[in-house]
């Protein structure tokens, strides 16, 4: 199978797979993106959410921390790894990445969804929900992707989460 054409389109089958579940293939292809460009922030940030999907945590602090740094602190990054370091145990860092959250959505806007992936992280479901509640009434654009994203698979079952994607003709 040929090398993808730039980091971009690699990048780009790597967030395919990895949204299809299919982490192996995604964690390979981001791999191979970042051979040809390895500043690629995108790049970091799926291959860390990738590697936290699989468990393999560590890898995925490494990569969301290589994000974050590359970014130049963007805050989907900042929430991704919030996340990375509440499923990897890591209480206070995800707190702190929260606080920095919480701070900026004082200052100016904010998507309520990006709370919710590090309070689901952390295991508060009941407040992850209601971040999600108000991104809905908010119409948060990137709620088009809740259903996708792994970081809420854990909320799935939930009735409220239910009856959020259903409102949200989902």
């Amino acid at each position: 199978e040929p090398a993808p054409l730039s980091p971009s389109v690699g990048a780009s089958l790597g967030v395919r797979s990895y949204y299809a579940r299919e982490y192996d293939r995604a964690v390979g292809e981001l791999l191979e993106s970042l051979e040809l460009n390895p500043d690629f922030s995108l790049a970091h940030f799926f291959l860390g959410q990738a590697y936290a999907a699989q468990g393999k945590l560590a890898d995925a602090i490494r990569s969301l921390e290589r994000a974050v740094e590359l970014s130049g602190g963007s805050t989907e990054t900042v929430a991704a790894l919030g996340y990375g370091y509440a499923v990897a145990g890591k209480r206070s860092e995800a707190k702190a990445q929260l606080s920095t959250l919480l701070e900026r959505a004082q200052k100016g806007y904010v998507s309520p969804s990006f709370i919710a992936q590090v309070r689901a992280g952390l295991g508060d479901r009941g407040e992850a929900l209601a971040c999600l509640e108000r991104a809905v009434e908010l119409r948060a654009a990137d709620l088009a992707w809740v259903k996708l994203r792994p970081a809420f698979d854990a909320l799935r079952e939930e009735p409220r989460f239910i009856a959020l994607t259903g409102r949200m003709g989902l």
